[in-house]
């Protein structure tokens, strides 16, 4: 990231979590819902420790996101798309956030939101997002559809990641009309959206690449 205002952002966004468990944490039962099903109803607890990973995680996701991009092979590349890797990597710290703000008050004051209504909101627009920004991410080893051909022909990698927007917003949409009705259809479109785009995707990239290399030449013509 090179934008301080977007540094800056992230990381206030990054120590929320984190906050919020500290100051939330002498109430915290012994036991604390950590997962959801898809009606919205607790189906696992963990411990006060296994918990704190969740809460932690924003802090990591924005080591990853500010310091990822150094190592990358492709690290050049990022200045082309840095605006969207900036968007991204606030609305994910955000989104966690938000995930364990409703998991905080739900483990204290039950039933007062619904889990499954929010996470489909929160998860419909993640792709929304992610898929309107999709055509602008340039060829890198940490961000995209990597597939062997992606990697291998920068042309390739556009082409599939065009497609690839198109159908995240797609589905986003999809899920998040769906979310409203029912968690259950909204699982189902995550799962079926999921899979068939990425059988799609990975079969698309293979053709496009042998398109441009029928004699399996590496070498971008």
């Amino acid at each position: 990231m090179k934008s301080k205002k977007s540094i800056i952002t992230m990381w206030v966004l990054a120590f929320i979590s984190p906050i919020m468990f500290l100051a939330a944490y002498s109430y915290l039962p012994e036991n604390v819902p950590i997962h959801w099903n898809a009606q919205g109803q607790v189906d696992n607890y963990g411990s006060k420790t296994m918990a704190a990973f969740l809460f932690f995680l924003p802090l990591l996701l924005a080591l990853m996101f500010q310091f990822l991009p150094k190592i990358d092979p492709k690290k050049q590349n990022y200045v082309k798309f840095q605006k969207y890797y900036d968007i991204f990597a606030i609305f994910m710290t955000a989104f966690f956030d938000v995930v364990n703000g409703v998991m905080l008050t739900e483990t204290l004051r039950p039933g007062t939101l619904s889990m499954g209504l929010i996470l489909s909101i929160g998860v419909s627009l993640m792709l929304i997002v992610l898929g309107n920004m999709m055509g602008k991410i340039k060829h890198n080893y940490f961000m995209g559809i990597k597939t062997p051909w992606t990697l291998a022909d920068p042309d390739v990698w556009n082409q599939t990641h065009r497609v690839g927007g198109i159908m995240f917003v797609i589905i986003g949409i999809i899920a998040l009309i769906t979310g409203f009705i029912s968690t259950m259809a909204f699982a189902m479109v995550i799962l079926v959206g999921s899979l068939g785009s990425t059988a799609v995707l990975f079969i698309l990239s293979y053709v496009l690449f042998k398109k441009r290399h029928p004699d399996g030449d590496n070498d971008k013509k």
